[in-house]
């Protein structure tokens, strides 16, 4: 009788740490699943302006979203917008994280960010044309 008491009690142990195991897993894929849906990684300047493109089609694509600029994108031969102008990201309300890339070649008519009320850190411009000023500061 003690062994059957025995065994019953390492199968329940035994099932009891699977069931903890498989609920652990299940609890991490959702985190990491959620964790992608909120950042979009930009590595072309198609994804650069797909990114534009979307956030201007709804204010809700980016609603508190990271944005990670993975490489330096240069615009100056560009087929998607041949005159260079960048039109403003309007419906962006997220984070931009350039991660000490560089935007190449950037023309603006209006700032990129107008209506961003986050965060844009670790972005580097250079060679952009027409750069707005504000309070005698240029504007991105």
């Amino acid at each position: 009788m003690n062994k059957k008491v025995t065994k019953i009690v390492c199968i329940t142990i035994l099932f009891t740490v699977i069931f903890q195991v498989l609920i652990a897993m299940t609890m991490e894929i959702k985190v990491l699943a959620a964790s992608d849906d909120t950042i979009t990684e930009i590595y072309t300047k198609e994804d650069f302006f797909n990114f534009i493109d979307e956030a201007n089609k709804s204010y809700e694509s980016y609603m508190n979203k990271t944005i990670k600029l993975m490489n330096d994108i240069d615009l100056e031969t560009s087929i998607e917008n041949p005159c260079k102008t960048v039109n403003p990201a309007l419906g962006f309300y997220g984070d931009f994280d350039g991660q000490n890339h560089t935007i190449y070649n950037l023309y603006l008519e209006k700032p990129l960010f107008e209506q961003a009320n986050r965060n844009i850190r670790n972005l580097n411009i250079e060679n952009a044309r027409n750069p707005i000023k504000r309070n005698g500061r240029k504007s991105i």
